[in-house]
């Protein structure tokens, strides 16, 4: 008993790590595609080419390393998504958590989305005043359990 203990101590306190650098993953990320240059030029032109502007996004995600980004506007409807670039002009699914970036200037949390688990930020796009909220997520999934698993030996599944 003392040794499962143990185990599954050490194993909380190693999830508490990778999650601790996951959202700093998030926050950084967001941060970083908030003051991107190239970004705030195709997202002002949004409205003309829509297509160039998920061009930009799905750029910005890959170079994060991001599962997903979503964009909403200030007024908290979703702009952008890049899993379902169709998807726009609905609510944001998260507006609690824009409210508390908006006392914040960022914000990160994990959220459930289309039956998974991501972790989601929440960062003011910049321009130099805010114009829209930009949400990398990362979802939290085997891979993550398996990161896990590498320093605890611990079997680790996400039920939803």
């Amino acid at each position: 008993m003392a040794q499962i203990q143990s185990s599954l101590r050490t194993g909380a306190r190693i999830f508490e790590k990778l999650i601790e650098q996951r959202n700093q993953q998030i926050t950084t990320a967001a941060a970083i595609l908030s003051r991107d240059h190239a970004f705030q030029e195709a997202f002002a032109g949004a409205d003309q080419d829509r297509e160039t502007t998920l061009s930009a996004l799905a750029s910005l995600r890959s170079r994060v390393m991001a599962d997903a980004v979503l964009i909403a506007s200030l007024d908290k409807e979703l702009l952008f998504d890049t899993r379902r670039p169709q998807l726009h002009n609905v609510p944001f699914p998260f507006p609690k958590l824009i409210e508390k970036a908006e006392t914040n200037d960022a914000t990160y949390a994990f959220v459930v989305l289309d039956g998974e688990l991501y972790a989601i930020a929440v960062a003011p796009l910049l321009a130099p005043d805010p114009i829209a909220w930009l949400c990398p997520m990362f979802r939290i999934d085997n891979d993550f359990a398996r990161e896990i698993k590498v320093y605890t030996d611990l079997e680790i599944t996400f039920l939803n």
